[in-house]
């Protein structure tokens, strides 16, 4: 039976703090541009609605993470559910970006 190797876990716990960090800067970015009226309340908000979603994801990538940890013989079926959390969080995070850049 395969599984998910101890390194390949702790790369993927760093890259879902990275996620998380990234989220925030998605944020004090959206709150910048707000405050020097280059977006409008309602893009803020939007992009807050998506940083909140990527928090989300990136908790469930750290959740995926520990299940592998705690039962490494679902460590792989545990590693494919953090990636798929990854692909959520990127999706929400383009959606922010367009938000940013006012498409």
């Amino acid at each position: 039976m395969r599984e998910i190797s101890n390194e390949t876990l702790q790369v993927a716990r760093k890259h879902a703090l990275h996620v998380q960090q990234h989220g925030e800067k998605v944020r004090n970015t959206a709150n910048n541009l707000r405050q020097a009226g280059r977006i409008s309340e309602a893009q803020r908000k939007q992009v807050e609605n998506c940083v909140e979603l990527m928090q989300q994801s990136a908790q469930g990538m750290h959740d995926a993470v520990d299940a592998a940890y705690k039962s490494p013989k679902d460590s792989v079926e545990a590693f494919v559910l953090a990636v798929d959390h990854h692909v959520i969080a990127n999706q929400y995070h383009i959606i922010a970006n367009n938000l940013l850049i006012g498409h």
